[in-house]
């Protein structure tokens, strides 16, 4: 009997051991559950510290995001056009530019719009699987590539530079520059670091540059598309899928299938069209969104700022005053910016097109700065009180870059909802137009201005 009760005792011991180990076990899983959501909060607030390489994000947001690839797309495109820019600025005839696909489909369509003469680029087929296989095809196909010109420059939108440094380090004993428009920070963590084991050193590398730092993020309602690529891989597609190789004849060989990414692929595709078909670019002009946070900087002395709506408020004239507005705030040493309600700075406007009002005030105006143009494609299908708190939103921005008092800052505007937003923010000079059956800039718009420097 004593036998049996302790035999149950010591069963007991153990069903409470149990009891005890899995209770810990889910107090563990719990504490590590609530861990990685708060690691995801950070994520979406930028503020992260966690080590993941690709952030997690609400499915909901992800769903929202390829349904509207349309509109974020137009967010990317100001980057895109300086990042082209930039490219064009620091080459010449004798470097052959090598626009990789698949993420640089779109950059060469851009390109070969906005320098329609040139003729020393070309959309390269490309991809790690091309590269790390290097089968003779392809390595006839890039040696007939390098003997193009006496230089190259290898473009892309984003990625490490594994391969670049491997595939040219092992087989051609040098590595040619290669300049992202954001390299990251994923160096030898992947396949490529398995394999650049040979003779890679770390100088190789040197010839890796990148057009934006990787302190450059998007914020996109507070979620953060841009580590894992997600962002940018998601609207830098092809209408292809992606290369492995190419034949004897140099055509490319596809992947089986498309990518997670390529969702609502046709969407995207028609974008790329209609940009492409009305776009337009100017040395003196800069579209501006302002979901990025690494904002730009201007050290020259301002006396202030005049943010001008452009619909109905710079479109029409009836009071003959657009003129003399703008040559008083340049002789004034006001900084003039736009900021427009439309979504798409390039469409055909029942207005007018952009082009057209920046060609007439370029004619007869000559601005020694970059006139910068705000738009917000995200303001699409929403409401009148949200249109106008971006605007005051981009005008906060500009206004910080130039270190001026919000006193010495206004916009003008033919909604009052916007001028009451604005007033409200403290930007108490700003001013409705188009009253009293009137449309265009005003006595009262002038006005103040002139307080602006007084």
């Amino acid at each position: 009997m004593i036998n049996i009760l302790g035999y149950v005792k010591i069963i007991i011991v153990i069903l409470m051991t149990i009891t005890f180990i899995v209770t810990i076990k889910n107090i563990n899983t719990n504490t590590n559950t609530i861990k990685d959501a708060h690691c995801d909060e950070n994520i979406i607030s930028n503020e992260s510290k966690c080590n993941d390489i690709i952030c997690r994000m609400e499915k909901t947001t992800q769903v929202k995001f390829n349904n509207e690839k349309d509109k974020f797309l137009f967010l990317l495109v100001p980057e895109l056009i300086n990042f082209l820019k930039y490219i064009k600025s620091n080459t010449n005839d004798n470097t052959h530019i090598c626009f990789l696909s698949r993420d640089c489909y779109f950059l060469a369509q851009l390109y070969k719009k906005m320098y329609p003469h040139d003729t020393n680029y070309e959309y390269v087929f490309c991809s790690r699987a091309a590269m790390y296989t290097a089968s003779q095809n392809y390595m006839n196909y890039i040696t007939n590539i390098l003997k193009k010109r006496k230089n190259t420059l290898w473009i892309d939108i984003q990625g490490s530079g594994d391969s670049h440094v491997y595939f040219f380090k092992k087989y051609y004993n040098f590595v040619p520059p290669k300049l992202f428009f954001k390299k990251n920070s994923l160096q030898k963590k992947f396949v490529g670091g398995s394999k650049l084991n040979f003779n890679v050193k770390d100088e190789d590398y040197n010839n890796l540059y990148t057009f934006k730092g990787l302190d450059w993020k998007v914020s996109i309602e507070n979620k953060d598309f841009t580590y894992g690529a997600f962002y940018l891989e998601s609207l830098c597609r092809a209408p292809h899928k992606s290369i492995i190789d190419v034949n004897d004849k140099w055509m490319p060989i596809y992947e089986n299938k498309f990518e997670a990414f390529d969702k609502n692929l046709e969407l995207l595709i028609n974008t790329y069209d209609k940009i492409l078909k009305t776009m337009w670019v100017h040395d003196k002009i800069n579209y501006r969104t302002e979901y990025y946070l690494k904002k730009n900087t201007d050290n020259k002395k301002w006396n202030g700022l005049v943010a001008f709506d452009i619909d109905n408020t710079i479109t029409k004239d009836d009071n003959n005053l657009l003129i003399s507005v703008i040559r008083y705030c340049l002789n004034n040493n006001l900084k003039i910016i736009f900021i427009t309600a439309r979504p798409d700075p390039f469409e055909d406007h029942k207005n007018g097109t952009i082009r057209y009002l920046m060609e007439y005030l370029l004619r007869n105006f000559n601005f020694d700065y970059v006139i910068d143009i705000w738009f917000n494609p995200l303001s699409i299908g929403e409401n009148q009180n949200f249109v106008a708190r971006s605007k005051i939103s981009q005008l906060g921005i500009v206004r910080k870059e130039l270190n001026l008092p919000i006193e010495k800052c206004m916009i003008i505007d033919d909604d009052k909802v916007t001028i009451d937003v604005a007033k409200s923010a403290g930007y108490t000079k700003s001013v409705v137009v188009s009253n009293n059956g009137n449309i265009g800039l005003n006595s009262n718009a002038f006005n103040n201005i002139k307080m602006l420097i007084n």
